[in-house]
């Protein structure tokens, strides 16, 4: 079975905060996703040229230019893999990550918590109070559902179908899977652990870490002031020999 990981890095449209998180994102968490690949023989590819100039034109779809490139993902999973990642490059994997598991359909995990995006989604689309978000950080597919989202993800962009209250690539992937619930499948929380975020679990030991939005941003700049090398502590983050206090 083929297995493909894919990663964005084009401009500074993937990434989040000041010098210092671009810097994490290619020092460390990048190199963390390609040695993940090479260890466990998938293939890799750092995407750094926008296929939705290519494949739908203007860039005018999302609020900013910038923004377009974290939609590049969807276009990005269509492959001739059997199962296709996409990781985010502010994901950290750690060094003991786990390989991953067969992928059948489509996969991503929860969006810890009662964010502003969760809220927003469930009020937009009169869901029960309770209903999960989930984040498009970490996906996971097989190459059938791949090609169905990166062709539902074109022509939304190019009939310029936007998002219910909030249009982000997020709340597009949530409503994504609103249209085909029989496609997707939650996966567990160690591929896209959280734990900067309230309703994440304590000292879970993950495999895959994501330094999400500005809290993620906020976690680097508090580890920076340590003084300590930051890749151990990531992995201890990860791994959970370190918990995290976000109460």
């Amino acid at each position: 079975m083929s297995t493909k990981i894919i990663q964005l890095d084009i401009g500074r449209g993937t990434q989040w905060g000041t010098d210092l998180a671009p810097k994490v994102i290619r020092e460390i968490c990048i190199p963390s996703a390609k040695a993940y690949a090479n260890k466990h023989n998938y293939d890799y590819e750092l995407i750094t040229e926008s296929r939705y100039e290519k494949e739908v034109g203007e860039l005018n779809f999302l609020a900013t230019r910038n923004k377009h490139f974290s939609f590049e993902r969807y276009l990005n999973l269509d492959s001739d893999h059997d199962q296709i990642a996409y990781i985010d490059n502010d994901v950290y994997i750690s060094d003991a990550a786990q390989a991953l598991p067969v992928i059948e359909g489509i996969s991503a995990s929860y969006e810890p918590g009662f964010t502003n995006s969760r809220n927003i989604f469930i009020q937009e689309n009169n869901l029960d109070k309770n209903h999960e978000y989930i984040n498009s950080g970490v996906i996971f597919s097989d190459r059938h559902a791949a090609k169905i989202i990166c062709s539902y993800m074109i022509d939304r962009a190019k009939n310029k179908r936007h998002a219910k209250g909030k249009n982000t690539d997020n709340m597009m992937f949530n409503e994504f899977v609103l249209e085909y619930p029989g496609l997707f499948s939650v996966a567990d929380e160690k591929w896209n652990y959280m734990p900067m975020l309230p309703g994440s679990s304590r000292g879970l030991n993950a495999n895959f870490m994501h330094l999400i939005g500005i809290p993620g941003k906020k976690l680097l700049e508090q580890l920076v002031k340590t003084r300590m090398p930051l890749k151990p502590l990531l992995e201890k983050i990860t791994t959970g020999e370190i918990k995290l206090d976000v109460s």
